[in-house]
């Protein structure tokens, strides 16, 4: 038993240091791969005493989408196939309850897990089409670039608006929020000053202006967003958190509230969390390729 253990051991060593001299990187991290997919794979079986296999093309029955391309894409899992009321699903991550729950809910039958590898999912995807469909281009109906402070004077904007020209304070902050998610920010603060109300956007920490308006804005906004978050639109006095959630293209948006009064009026600080985002590469994180194998040797030693 020990010999047969040191002579694995012992083949394992000549094929990384083979791996290393003769075939460079490359080889050694789909080595690594491999085996961190194998021993995640079988991890996961154990754990949840499910099936442990690998799926070819031919093996995935189910031709009928019962479940959605979207939740597809979001668990991370392949329908294969349907035999009477129980559903076989392969899964890379864990098939917790609350999953297993939701999946039962949507395709109203029984769900059998079983585990793939990540490889296995990522070949399969391509020709099944499990990924979620594009985003549809989430596009604003107006221009109101066009109504902005930077762009024409208070004067000018006054004029439109009572001309009719400048759509109400629902449909702008829909237009702003659309804006915001196109350029992929986080958050969105509604800034009152002395002579103007400066919407601005905040991506990866870094603020910056989307637009302005007429400081007496700055008040319409914060009751449309006080209303659509459950919030007394009538306190001005005091700070104030809420949430609403609203559908913009394909996207479903948690939108987060918080006011907090100032001597120019209410500073509204918005939050975004889209729900269905898609999952980076490791490649996509921003590592330089020096830290990126460092990382992956750490990840490979940590078993």
């Amino acid at each position: 038993m020990l010999k047969t253990i040191i002579g694995k051991l012992f083949s394992i060593f000549v094929y990384l240091i083979f791996c290393f001299f003769l075939k460079g990187w490359n080889s050694w991290n789909h080595f690594a791969c491999n085996i961190n997919e194998k021993l995640i794979q079988q991890s996961i079986a154990t754990s949840f005493d499910i099936p442990e296999v690998k799926l070819n093309q031919g093996d995935i029955t189910l031709k009928t989408p019962i479940i959605s391309p979207l939740n597809c894409t979001k668990h991370r899992i392949i329908p294969v196939s349907l035999f009477g009321t129980e559903l076989t699903i392969a899964f890379i991550d864990p098939p917790y309850k609350h999953v297993i729950d939701a999946l039962k809910l949507e395709s109203k039958k029984s769900i059998i897990p079983v585990v793939i590898s990540l490889s296995n999912y990522r070949t399969l995807s391509k020709t099944t089409k499990v990924t979620a469909e594009e985003s549809k281009p989430v596009t604003g109906k107006y221009n109101i670039e066009q109504y902005d402070l930077r762009v024409i004077d208070k004067e000018q904007f006054l004029q439109a608006q009572s001309l009719g020209n400048i759509p109400s304070y629902d449909i702008l902050v829909d237009e702003i929020l659309i804006r915001a998610l196109k350029k992929e920010a986080s958050d969105i603060h509604f800034e009152p000053s002395e002579s103007e109300l400066q919407v601005r956007i905040d991506k990866d920490g870094r603020k910056r202006r989307l637009i302005s308006f007429p400081r007496e804005y700055g008040d319409n906004f914060a009751n449309v967003l006080k209303i659509r978050a459950n919030l007394n639109a009538l306190e001005k006095r005091k700070p104030q958190e809420g949430g609403y959630s609203v559908s913009i293209g394909n996207e479903t948006v948690d939108v987060r509230v918080s006011t907090l009064p100032t001597i120019f009026g209410e500073r509204i600080a918005v939050r975004l969390f889209v729900k269905h985002l898609k999952v980076r590469s490791i490649n996509d994180l921003g590592f330089s390729e020096k830290d990126l194998k460092k990382f992956l040797l750490l990840l490979f030693f940590s078993f």
